[in-house]
């Protein structure tokens, strides 16, 4: 089920493997809490495609 996950994705070339998506994650185990700010992105409904998010 996880690698039929990541085949949905668009990843940078970078993260184009479960592997690399699982290393990612446990580096970020790392970082402190007080080391992480939360920042939400405003998006619009993409006009090509009601299933897809756009930036406004």
């Amino acid at each position: 089920m996880a690698h039929a996950f990541t085949g949905s994705l668009t990843t940078d070339t970078g993260l184009d493997s479960l592997g690399e998506l699982r290393d990612l994650a446990q580096s970020l185990g790392a970082i402190p809490a007080t080391g992480l700010t939360t920042v939400t992105m405003p998006v619009v409904t993409a006009p090509s495609d009601p299933n897809r998010a756009s930036l406004r």
